[in-house]
């Protein structure tokens, strides 16, 4: 996965090993082209899904990636799996499908540029921040963090969820692939942090929780001012995960961040009466 020339971390097969323990693959030749492939099963019926944390999937080789090559993969995935809901990735040519927004925002300007590029809502906001002198740092408190989201989340955050985000970054952080920045109170509980994790030319903002008074601080808007500013004029990349929410796609490219759109496969081949319900 490190020589494709459109890897990425969610499949890395350490990564999918924790998400998808029962994942396989299709590859070509001599591993000139690998397509995972997250296996669940429910009332008998085996399924391909996006595991969470893991926002695109796949085709992954270091050749050049075409049509026709994706039209073979697919073709040729096992027709056990009668139900298919698996994002591909933006290095896979969409053949018209249904299509996901990632947003990206090349470190490689200096900060000045890049902050100049700011959406006049995005400054406003980290005006709000230094007037409520909100002042990130970096931690290496992930269960604080993740205690932080279980409270503030809309979804669920499962224990399995936790425990892989807590290896996740315990492993990242050796290498220094992890980075924690968070924002506290003068009782120093922390009010907003996010979870970034880097591969390849990536930093991922993978995971970020807000307290009331964090949103109230517009503490998240100070927390992605930290990163970009602390690596601004390198060769990397912000990866946001993008989103189909406005509100957040519209956080994202407050930054300046672009959109790139990555094809998501849907079939299924479900036996009659659970097809009707697949529709």
């Amino acid at each position: 996965m490190q020589n494709a020339s459109n890897g990425i971390i969610y499949a890395a097969s350490w990564y999918l090993d924790q998400v998808s323990p029962n994942w396989e693959a299709l590859i070509l030749d001599d591993y000139k082209a690998i397509m995972p492939l997250p296996v669940k099963k429910k009332w008998g019926l085996n399924y391909l899904i996006r595991p969470a944390f893991c926002q695109q999937l796949g085709i992954f080789s270091k050749y050049p990636i075409d049509e026709m090559l994706v039209t073979d993969f697919i073709n040729n995935i096992p027709q056990r799996y009668r139900w298919i809901y698996l994002p591909l990735n933006e290095g896979n040519p969409g053949l018209g499908r249904e299509t996901g927004i990632n947003y990206i925002l090349p470190l490689l300007p200096s900060y000045d540029i890049l902050a100049s590029a700011f959406a006049q809502n995005t400054k406003r906001n980290l005006g709000k921040t230094s007037a409520a002198k909100v002042n990130p740092e970096y931690s290496e408190d992930i269960k604080s963090l993740l205690l932080l989201k279980i409270e503030h989340a809309f979804t669920s955050v499962t224990a399995i969820h936790q425990d892989f985000l807590i290896r996740l970054y315990d492993h990242s952080k050796l290498q220094g692939n992890a980075k924690i920045i968070v924002t506290k109170d003068k009782e120093n509980v922390i009010l907003a942090g996010a979870l970034f994790v880097h591969y390849g030319n990536r930093w991922i903002y993978l995971l970020s929780a807000s307290s009331a008074k964090g949103k109230e601080d517009r503490a998240m808007f100070a927390i992605i001012d930290k990163f970009v500013r602390d690596h601004a004029g390198s060769l990397e990349f912000l990866d946001f995960e993008g989103s189909m929410i406005p509100e957040l796609a519209r956080f994202f490219s407050g930054f300046g961040a672009v959109p790139l759109n990555y094809p998501i496969l849907k079939m299924h081949r479900l036996p009659f009466p659970l097809n009707l319900m697949k529709r």
